[in-house]
């Protein structure tokens, strides 16, 4: 397998099967926009080595090698700089250490009503958060991880740095 070399700023979607990513994917692919949604989590690396920010029980630092042998997505804004990581990070630095919005999940199941901010924002709308913080992305509530991946996957300002099982 190549090395792939990460960099703060890149993000990632990664794929469980657990009950709570399975039932996740299930509603995302049926709002989904292309009828599919292989993705149910995202996040944001914030380092070299791997280390990532991102929401699962507490919104904090975790490291993208806990997805070792899960299908993951990830991709980089071609203008990510230092200045933008920065930026990025700032815009969700209030939220670090908060617990998981869980009162969040059922307003996905209307999909307009998850578009109202209601306090910190599940994983996706915490790495669309950052984006906007780094000057990529205007929408931050509302979106799911299968949003995030299907704009990343169009976008001709992201790059797919690896799509496969991660760690094998």
């Amino acid at each position: 397998m190549t090395k792939v070399v990460l960099q703060p700023g890149d993000l990632f979607a990664t794929r469980s099967s657990s009950a709570l990513g399975v039932a996740i994917r299930f509603v995302q692919w049926v709002w989904s926009w292309d009828r599919e949604a292989p993705y149910n989590h995202v996040g944001i690396i914030t380092s070299a080595d791997g280390k990532t920010l991102e929401a699962r029980w507490r919104f904090k630092e975790y490291n993208i090698n806990d997805y070792a042998a899960d299908k993951v997505l990830i991709v980089r804004h071609k203008e990510m700089t230092e200045e933008a990581f920065k930026n990025g990070m700032a815009a969700v630095a209030h939220d670090v250490g908060c617990l998981y919005p869980a009162y969040r999940i059922p307003l996905f199941l209307i999909p307009p009503l998850a578009k109202f901010k209601t306090g910190t924002g599940v994983c996706s709308e915490q790495t669309a958060e950052f984006m906007k913080g780094a000057g990529f992305m205007n929408v931050t509530y509302g979106l799911t991880p299968d949003n995030l991946a299907d704009l990343w996957r169009v976008s001709k300002s992201m790059d797919i740095i690896f799509e496969g099982v991660w760690g094998l």
